[in-house]
Parts: structure tokens; C-alpha cells; sequence
């Protein structure tokens, strides 16, 4: 039996003696830091090659102090020539991370269910466990239980054999070093070996409707105007991401008198600080399963890079994107429908709210175009976007 948990020694053996002589398996640990992702991609695919070619993804032991530090179990394959079940292992840290995959995996996932095979998911984060209801109610969803990590090897050993193993195939994610977020759709597809990514936002349905009274306020609410937007200007996670995308109350306020100069409806779909939204639609109370609905009968979704032009793109509604400084390999643009402002100073507050208007209405016009199909990559680039001062 061989464990990990130090990238400067990833070879150490611990407690051998405790365990019958017949038994190997192990367990890779992965870690979580602010340093570059290239040392731990290195360290990673190192370790990885220390499990044997044979064995697959059992199930995984997690820390209670920090959700991204996971010790995968790995063991012998599935034995039951009768069993009709595969696993599949989502770990999308996000919203609009997840819903990069879940469409893909709603294709992927149909086609089994059609032949009669159990399909499982295990969700390693809470927002794709969320989404899961919206796209995969077919599947058998679950969370990973965090579990704390201090188990002495035996303990390991005597909880694994409580674990019936009756998988037909694992498609295991959390074991997938991806080379970045803009390859992400195409990387997986590959992974479960399906054609044709580009064509995966076709024929998606939505399983989880809206509230029927938020449905009836977004409709009385537009006959007042001649188009009606959703927005999602801030985002709680600035810091994490290493750059601000969140746009400052003043610029949304300023925004926010542009749109009723123009006949213009807004609903706001985030929780957003600083901002009056008395003359808006404000439905950022509402869990975001329950908002699919909702971005589904707007004109145009407006906003920051957030999960909403995420949404806005699964359900074939344009969006307009502000950014500030894109992050390489680590930003991702909407999947299509999107045209995006991106700051050259590298501040999102530079983008006014003027510019922002008047692409808004150049593009529920028709003058100004959407990007139109799904890139192998996705980047922020030139592809329908402008650059600005």
C-alpha cells in the first residue's frame, strides 16, 4: 500500500504491517495552493504513474478543513459480469464551470439510460450537485461525504471492503489534469470518447422550471417594456479568482439609468451590493436551479464573467460579457451566443456604462452579432469582442 501527501516526497509508506499481505491499493492526494498550476499538473501526472494501469477509481476520502484537497481511493476493477452501471466523478468547482460540462454529460449520460444502464454521478462540489437536478434528473446524483483524513491505513481498508464495487466503467474527472478552462468541453469529451462536442448545446432540456410566481411577475413586469435583460454584475469571488470582475456600484447605477432612458427592463438575477434595485426585477433570492426559467424568457443576459452568460448560452439566449483582466487558462467564455467587452488597462471599471448600453442595444437590434458556434478553445480573444481603452 502506498500513500502521498508531499509533492517533495511522494513516496511513503506507512503502516504496512497493519494490513493483510494479499492487499494493494492507494490512495493519491491532491493539494490546493496559490502557487502556479504548472507545478502541481508536474507533481500530479508524477504520482498517478505510481497506481497501477490496472486499477480504478473506488471512491474518495476528504478533508473537513479544505474541500480541495481529496484523497482519491484506487483499487482492483469490478468483478460482476451482470452489472449495468458506470460511475461518473464531476468536479466542477462552479456554476459556470459546471455548466461547461453538465450539457455534454446530459448527451453522454442519455444514451445509457436509453440502453438500461444505471448511471451515477459523485459531485465533489455542491454547485454542480445543485445543477444536477436542472440537467442530469435521469442520473443518480450524490455528494461526496467529506471525511476527516486522520484514518490509520486498517480503518481505510476495513471501510473500502464495505463499499461494493459494481461499476461497468468509471469516467473519473477528478483523476483528468485538463490543460485549461477555455479546452475544457472538448478535453472531456474526448475523455468519455464523444463526437462532435461543438454540437452538445442541441436538443439540451432544462428539468427544473422556474417558480410559477416569479414567472407571472417577469411577465407583467414585461409589457411595460420594449426589451427585457437580466444581469449579473458582481460575484463574491474577486479574491479567489486573483482580479476583480465584479463591476463598482456607481458603473451599474449609471447602467441601470441608460436602460430606462431606452425602454430597456432589467432583472436582476445576483445578489448585488450598493445598488437600488426599487425600479427593477430582482430575483437574486432565488437559488439558481430555480432561475433557468427566468433567463429563458429575457431578450439578453448582461453581465460579468459569472455563471449567468454561462446560463444564458445553455439555453440559446445572447449575452454580453464585461471583463477586466482575463486569466490565462484559467477564463472561459460563455460557449456561444456571447460577444464580450474586454478591458486593454486590465480594470473592468474602465468599461463605462455607456459602452456597455450601446452594444446592449446593438445587439437586441440585430446590428451586432453573437458568436455564433462552440470553439475547441475558448478564449478570450478577438472572437466577437472589443478591446477597450
Amino acid at each position: 500500500m502506498f500513500a502521498s501527501d508531499q509533492i517533495h516526497n511522494p513516496m511513503r509508506i506507512d503502516a504496512v504491517d497493519q494490513l493483510p499481505e494479499s492487499i494493494t491499493y492507494g490512495f493519491l492526494v491532491r493539494t490546493c495552493t496559490r502557487l502556479n498550476d504548472h507545478i502541481f499538473i508536474a507533481a500530479e501526472l508524477t504520482i498517478d504513474h505510481l497506481i497501477p494501469k490496472s486499477y480504478v477509481y473506488k471512491y474518495s476520502y476528504h478533508t473537513k478543513e479544505n474541500e480541495q484537497r481529496k484523497f482519491p481511493v484506487y483499487g482492483s476493477p469490478p468483478t460482476d459480469p451482470q452489472s449495468k452501471s458506470i460511475l461518473i466523478v464531476e468536479k466542477s468547482c462552479g456554476y459556470g464551470d459546471a455548466l461547461t460540462t453538465l450539457p455534454l454529460l446530459q448527451k453522454f449520460t442519455d444514451i445509457y439510460i436509453q440502453r438500461g444502464v444505471r448511471v451515477e454521478i459523485l459531485h465533489y462540489y455542491r454547485q454542480s450537485y445543485e445543477l444536477s437536478s436542472v440537467f442530469l434528473g435521469r442520473c443518480q446524483n450524490q455528494m461526496c461525504d467529506y471525511i476527516d483524513n486522520r484514518k490509520s491505513l486498517m480503518q481505510l481498508y476495513v471501510e473500502e471492503k464495505q463499499h461494493p464495487f459494481v461499476y461497468n466503467q468509471i469516467y473519473n474527472f477528478d483523476g483528468y489534469v485538463v490543460k485549461s478552462a477555455a479546452t475544457k468541453l472538448y478535453e472531456i469529451a474526448k475523455l468519455l470518447n464523444y463526437p462532435n462536442p461543438e454540437n452538445v448545446l442541441e436538443d439540451v432540456y432544462v428539468e427544473q422550471a422556474s417558480p410559477n410566481e416569479a414567472l407571472s411577475k417577469l411577465i407583467a413586469f414585461s409589457k411595460k417594456f420594449r426589451y427585457v435583460i437580466g444581469v449579473q454584475f458582481q460575484t463574491a469571488h474577486d479574491e479567489i479568482c486573483f482580479c476583480k470582475r465584479s463591476w463598482s456600484s456607481h458603473r451599474i447605477a449609471e447602467f441601470l439609468s441608460l436602460c430606462h432612458e431606452n425602454g430597456i427592463g432589467v432583472v436582476n438575477l445576483a445578489p448585488c451590493q450598493g445598488v437600488n434595485w426599487n425600479n427593477e426585477l430582482d430575483f437574486s433570492t432565488l437559488p439558481i436551479p430555480q432561475l433557468f426559467g427566468i433567463v429563458q424568457k429575457l431578450d439578453l443576459m448582461v453581465g460579468i464573467d459569472s455563471c449567468f452568460g454561462h446560463i444564458a448560452a445553455v439555453l440559446h439566449i445572447p449575452s454580453l460579457t464585461i471583463w477586466g483582466k482575463p486569466l490565462k487558462d484559467k477564463s472561459q467564455r460563455p460557449l456561444c451566443g456571447n460577444y464580450s467587452l474586454v478591458s486593454k488597462r486590465g480594470d473592468i471599471d474602465s468599461i463605462k456604462a455607456s459602452d456597455v448600453i450601446q452594444r446592449s442595444i446593438k445587439i437586441l437590434t440585430g446590428e451586432l452579432a453573437v458568436s455564433p458556434t462552440i470553439r475547441p478553445v475558448n478564449t478570450v480573444d478577438d472572437y466577437y469582442a472589443e478591446w477597450i481603452d
